[in-house]
């Protein structure tokens, strides 16, 4: 069985705000892999997925910043 994780257990993995976290899977369209209750559930694929999306704005921020 896959390990499937919350939106705040990709943050919390990830060290980021679970307001960043839901922004990105609504903005790149990250589709949970099921439901638990109210928690939307993700799989490894979609962890990996909002972890590039987010270095990918950072990086996109940090070149844009002065």
């Amino acid at each position: 069985m896959p390990t499937l994780f919350t939106l705040g257990d990709i943050a919390r993995a990830l060290g980021i705000d679970k307001d960043r976290v839901r922004y990105i899977i609504e903005s790149r369209q990250i589709e949970p892999v099921g439901r638990a209750a109210h928690f939307r559930l993700f799989d490894e694929d979609g962890r990996n997925a909002v972890s590039a999306a987010e270095k990918a704005m950072t990086a996109q921020r940090e070149a844009v910043a002065p």
